[in-house]
């Protein structure tokens, strides 16, 4: 029988549910536990408490023994708790009379069921459980004192139910009108905040003796219940509570009387009534605000107070220019607000115009702060306007600096009419410095437009407009100052606009100032403070700002179609010729390359610029260089081999006996005579080529700077020279091989494949990095196996014969040749029993060597070769763009300066569509060695570099450029409603309804 379904009811609750007695009655005799609570935490009393059934809990009755009257459920509840709530008083008696529940007991929220009853305004419960616990042997005290967790009485409940009858059944218990609760607010202060008028008179007239006591008590505010009841604007109960003897005159915390409450909480029926009871006018709070001030703060009307009689008119001007601790009167709060009502009220009361806060602030000040356009045209047409026009804050700030420095154009131009002097405030800055710090355009125009003489005028640390927009970063200003014919100049640390822009890497002013359609020369010109020139600071600290520049190198045909035959592009090197003299050519490339800018080597212009060099004269320098040098070449490689086959052979051969080594000598003698033209010529080129190159390098270490030479010193390139040159005789094999060596570098400048000799030399500086890790590798397998296999051995196997040899050929077998037939499987096979043991240990040494050192090397390095080549091809192409910048450099350097004048070009043009007319030949050849290679790579780095700003992904550039389209869209609808809204306002003559608020801001 004790069996629950899904919700936890078992056979009585739905006995209960369906109020059927018998059943209930036959479930109770059958021992059925009355204490399971279902899923609702309901027990069976519980359940039968809030259904009200009457007889099923008499039937209980008789079951006293097996029920659990105090059985907590939902939210710690009793049965006694849901008779209050559902104010089932017959349910309720019987509980406490006949189950001996306690009235006082509470639930999970601290409400007993007096409390219940109270909130709930079940006044006949509330007066059974009052009478059956009295008939229990409560007090009436013990009763109506009880508290919840917040200190509430229920009589507190009461009040919060708003039933009259509950309400004077707490007080006929003895229910006290001034008790506290935590907050130390009363029953009175409750009701006078709800207003109720009745209850407060019944609550005054059951308990006459407290009635001067409460109407005094205080809260943790320090309110009186008549400020409540003025707070919220209960008029009627204000004049009835002050007629009872309330005090309007109290205080709160803030220092507000009930007056200033009033005020401040906007409630004009209770201002007024105390006006009529005769409250004082002259009040002030704690911020010393009199009762003008809180009535403008609002909003409220001062003509309604004004028509109260001339008296009391009088007494009001008196009060209109006080000011609070601040330093505001009631006209600055008005003027800040935007309520133009109030302004004119205050203005035709009398109010002064000129009154200043504590900041030095008039109202005007306040009204151009906040655009209060139509408040400052008041203002400035009030009898004292032209007076205040000009007045400075404490900042030394008028009207017009404020209304300049927030960008209130409407107002700037108000100003102006009216006669406001551009004016210095503390800092030496005119309107126009705010103007253009904060990128308004439209005043600087107006400014200008006015008051020309503005546009050079300096603040005290010598800073014009054009440093602050530079400054802030407002490009639109700047560009605007610039067509103005605005100065370049430097403020007092000798600093320029430009500096600033540099310093802080605004992109978007220095673009505005280095393509400026009329001035952008003379910017590039004006000299800057970290840096040599203009285009060195732009290249080390705004790359994206350089690359703008040489795009605009760049000029395609306007009137050509792109598949026209006459279609060209003009490459205009006059941006990389800035600053360029016969002693430093090529000066904006040698920057590119000294900060190691790849992204402005590899641009399209600079490009263009190396090959016009090459052109010019790098191809017939170069070929002239190599012809020499092939030459020399030659000359070495018949050399070495013509002195090597004149060699006796008894020098080469062991174990000959004197004979053989005379005839063989007489025999390569006449060999070397029958050489011996083709021997002393190449000898001759060989010697007087060394002798020569000797001494150029020798010149070239001394022409370098000082710290340049050691650079020079160690460079790769010239210890290949320096070598070659002093080894020629000495050791023909080394100088032959380094003689070649330096023939591949020769062809880093060749087009067809200097980039993959530059690669090459790349892979192998990594391949060096690698062998260094892998040298210990070697080491410690060349000694195992030379401790392991030098002993066993045959002769005709020694590779491990000595601990160098070892790892010679332990070098060689990382290349694959193991070998492992003749030196381990057939040492194994016949070597002594005692020593097999080390032919063993040394096969077990050759597998980890396998693993180890050919397949990790050999994967190391392929995946090396495939992770980093695109690393290494970047790599290679800066190198290889630097070496050309630094040989275009020496060239020029070296050549006569009118020979540099007639082969240097300004500019190139570039017919793509054209058919190339020269030779096959000649067409090859410059394929090979005249264009400087326009790869895919070099496109993607200048693509990379110059889309720097957008998105890698072209789905995302697509969606930001729909994002935009919907921005302009919605900015467009917004303009044509706000046009259509002033057409509206215009036909149905609506100015004089927004001539009373100019909280509008245009």
């Amino acid at each position: 029988i004790n069996v629950a379904d899904n919700d936890g009811n078992t056979a009585l609750h739905f006995a209960i549910e369906s109020n059927s007695v018998e059943a209930a009655s036959l479930l109770l005799r059958k021992g059925i536990n009355t204490s399971i609570l279902n899923k609702s935490a309901f027990a069976a009393i519980h359940l039968a408490t809030q259904l009200n059934r009457i007889s099923i809990i008499q039937e209980m009755l008789k079951f006293k023994t097996k029920i659990e009257p105090m059985l907590r459920g939902k939210y710690g509840r009793t049965a006694l708790h849901l008779a209050s709530v559902y104010n089932h008083f017959e349910i309720a008696q019987i509980l406490i009379l006949n189950f001996g529940c306690s009235p006082l007991v509470t639930c999970d929220n601290g409400y007993s069921p007096i409390h219940e009853a109270a909130r709930n305004a079940s006044s006949n419960t509330l007066k059974i459980i009052l009478e059956s616990a009295v008939t229990l042997g409560y007090s009436n005290n013990e009763l109506m004192t009880c508290h919840d967790s917040e200190g509430k009485t229920p009589l507190h409940f009461a009040l919060h139910a708003g039933d009259i009858e509950t309400v004077k059944l707490c007080l006929d218990y003895g229910a006290s009108i001034t008790c506290k609760q935590d907050d130390l607010s009363t029953p009175v202060h409750l009701v006078c905040a709800q207003g109720g008028f009745e209850i407060i008179k019944l609550m005054l007239e059951s308990q006459p003796d407290e009635k001067i006591k409460c109407l005094s008590l205080r809260d943790a505010q320090n309110m009186t219940p008549l400020h409540y009841a003025a707070m919220f604007d209960h008029f009627r109960l204000v004049e009835y509570l002050t007629n009872q003897g309330a005090d309007f005159d109290a205080e709160d915390k803030e220092g507000r009387s009930v007056l200033l409450l009033a005020a401040a909480r906007g409630s004009w029926n209770t201002v007024m009534t105390l006006f009529k009871l005769g409250s004082a006018l002259n009040q002030q709070d704690n911020c010393n605000r009199n009762i003008i001030h809180h009535i403008v703060i609002n909003g409220g009307d001062l003509t309604q107070f004004i028509e109260m009689g001339e008296e009391f008119a009088q007494k009001f001007k008196d009060l209109l220019n006080e000011k609070d601790i601040f330093g505001f009167t009631p006209l600055h709060y008005s003027s800040r607000d935007g309520n133009l009502t109030l302004v004119r009220s205050l203005l035709e009361l009398g109010a002064i115009i000129n009154a200043k806060n504590n900041e030095n602030r008039s109202p005007l000040h306040l009204a151009a702060r906040y655009d209060r356009h139509n408040i400052v045209q008041q203002l400035l047409e009030s009898q004292k306007g032209h007076l205040i026009v000009n007045e400075m804050d404490g900042d030394g700030l008028t009207a017009l600096h404020i209304a300049c420095e927030f960008g209130y154009i409407k107002t700037v131009k108000l100003l102006l009419v009216k006669g406001a002097l551009l004016q210095k405030d503390h800092k030496g800055r005119t309107p126009l410095h705010y103007a253009a710090l904060n990128g308004f355009k439209e005043i600087v125009e107006q400014l200008i437009l006015v008051h020309s003489h503005l546009l050079n005028q300096t603040d005290r640390e010598g800073n014009t407009a054009l440093h602050l927009a530079a400054i802030s970063n407002k490009d639109n200003v700047a560009s605007l100052l610039l067509t103005l014919e605005c100065k370049l100049q430097t403020n007092n640390f000798n600093l320029s606009p430009i500096d600033y822009a540099l310093h802080y890497k605004h992109s978007q002013v220095m673009l505005a100032m280095v393509l400026h359609a009329t001035r952008s020369k003379e910017i590039i010109k004006f000299p800057v403070h970290k840096y040599s020139i203009l285009f060195e600071g732009l290249i080390d600290k705004m790359p994206q700002v350089m690359m703008k520049i040489l795009d605009k190198g760049i000029e395609k045909s306007v009137e050509d179609n792109e598949d026209s035959k006459q279609y060209y592009l003009k490459y205009n090197f006059q941006s990389l010729k800035e600053n360029g003299s016969p002693n430093n050519p090529l000066p904006i490339a040698n920057l590119m390359v000294v900060y190691g800018k790849e992204e402005l080597l590899c641009h399209p212009l600079t490009i263009k610029y190396l090959e016009s060099k090459w052109d010019s004269y790098g191809l017939y320098f170069h070929l002239i260089n190599l012809s020499i040098y092939i030459i020399f070449l030659i000359a070495l490689t018949a050399n070495s081999i013509l002195l090597i086959d004149s060699l006796p052979l008894c020098a080469q051969v062991k174990n000959q006996t004197a004979t053989n080594c005379i005839e063989s000598s007489v025999h390569n003698e006449k060999r070397f005579d029958k050489h011996f033209t083709i021997v002393f010529v190449s000898s001759l080129i060989v010697l007087m080529y060394s002798i020569t190159n000797i001494a150029k390098e020798i010149y070239n270490f001394y022409i370098q700077g000082q710290v340049p030479r050691f650079g020079y010193l160690f460079g790769v390139d010239s210890v290949h020279y320096v070598s070659t040159y002093v080894t020629v005789y000495i050791f023909a094999a080394v100088a032959s091989f380094l003689a070649w060596f330096v023939c591949l570098l020769f062809l880093q400048k060749f087009n067809s494949c200097g980039l993959y000799v530059v690669m090459f030399l790349e892979i192998l500086s990594t391949l060096i990095r690698v062998l260094f890790v892998f040298f210990v590798l070697i080491v410690a397998f060349g000694l195992s196996f030379y401790i392991l296999m030098a002993k066993i051995e045959s002769q005709n196997h020694k590779g491990f014969y000595s601990p160098s040899i070892s790892m010679l050929r332990v070098s060689t077998m990382m290349l694959g040749e193991m070998d492992f037939l003749s030196t381990f499987l057939s040492s194994l096979h016949h070597t002594p029993n005692p020593l097999v043991t080390l032919v063993k240990a040394a096969i077990f040494f050759l597998v980890i060597f396998a693993i180890l050192m050919p397949i990790l090397l050999m994967n190391l390095l392929i995946g090396l070769a495939v992770g980093d080549i695109e690393t290494v091809r970047r790599n290679a192409q800066m190198k290889r763009l630097t070496m050309q910048v630094h040989m275009y450099t020496d060239i020029e350097r070296k050549l006569p300066k009118h020979l540099v004048k007639y082969v240097d070009k300004d500019c190139v043009f570039e017919y793509p569509n054209q058919c190339n007319r020269n030779s096959i030949i000649w067409s090859t050849l410059q394929n090979i060695f005249v264009k400087v290679e326009k790869d895919a790579f070099q496109n993607q780095i200048y693509k990379e570099q110059n889309s720097s700003q957008a998105f890698v992904n072209k789905s995302e550039l697509q969606v930001v450029i729909g994002q935009n389209q919907r921005i302009s869209d919605a900015i467009k609808t917004i303009d044509r409603q706000a046009e259509l809204l002033k057409q509206l306002i215009q036909q149905l003559d609506l100015c004089d309804e927004l001539d009373v608020s100019d909280s509008y801001r245009n």
